[in-house]
């Protein structure tokens, strides 16, 4: 286990997933793109009938990873809500500044956050942990209606985020490469954390411009190299 834990992190995890990313979105003749593209859905059990454009329409096995849904695919119903699909691995409340990572570890909010202050404010607070897999539609929502007041974009590490990384990996969440968004709610301040991962590792936002693990192109959101904090309307 400890042999497999220092030889992948010697592996260049960055490096590998920027490539893979590029590769992920190479546009191959359909006589071959498109068995591959069936067979990825076969894979991994995606409803296809969910995609806002047929199978035909994706010419890259990026492009459909990346796919809107139909309308109404995801009605809503009460707030708060669910911002992904996905599984949820966990759900509590925060106590004395820390999360659960697997059973008998846990990690701080503050390393998360990289933020003192915000951490202190979520103390007592409810916290999930939604788990994406490949056959998930890969968008984030707003949990809540309200306005983005600043984020955060954290360097890191892309570990994977299965579970022999939170069996292996300390604080895996507060070590990978990370969003932070804060929004101001009815209910009060939510942070929206997108952790990249293994393979998985370019995080883009609807509020600006930016993508995260662009290795040999990264640019920071509008100047700055961590806080944002959108022009007030």
């Amino acid at each position: 286990m400890k042999i497999g834990y220092y030889l992948f992190k010697l592996f260049p995890k960055k490096l590998f997933s920027y490539l893979f990313g590029k590769l992920m979105h190479i546009e191959l003749p359909r006589f071959l793109h498109m068995p591959l593209l069936k067979t990825f859905v076969w894979a991994y059990k995606i409803d296809s009938q969910e995609a806002e454009a047929p199978l035909s329409h994706y010419k890259s096995l990026g492009a459909f990873f990346v796919r809107e849904l139909k309308d109404k695919s995801r009605p809503l119903g009460a707030s708060p809500f669910s911002p992904v699909d996905g599984v949820l691995r966990d759900l509590g409340i925060i106590s004395q500044g820390q999360l659960p990572q697997i059973k008998g570890e846990s990690y701080s909010v503050e390393k998360l956050l990289q933020d003192s202050n915000s951490a202190r404010r979520f103390e007592e607070g409810l916290f999930f942990n939604f788990y994406l897999s490949p056959r998930d539609y890969h968008h984030v929502h707003y949990p809540q209606s309200g306005a983005v007041v600043s984020s955060r974009y954290i360097p890191g590490h892309l570990w994977p985020v299965n579970r022999w990384s939170l069996k292996n990996v300390e604080g895996v969440f507060a070590q990978n490469e990370r969003v932070v968004t804060y929004l101001e709610t009815e209910f009060g301040l939510i942070a929206v954390v997108m952790v990249a991962a293994f393979n998985v590792g370019r995080i883009s936002v609807s509020y600006d411009t930016f993508e995260t693990n662009q290795i040999f192109q990264f640019r920071s959101p509008k100047g700055f190299s961590a806080v944002y904090n959108p022009p007030k309307e």
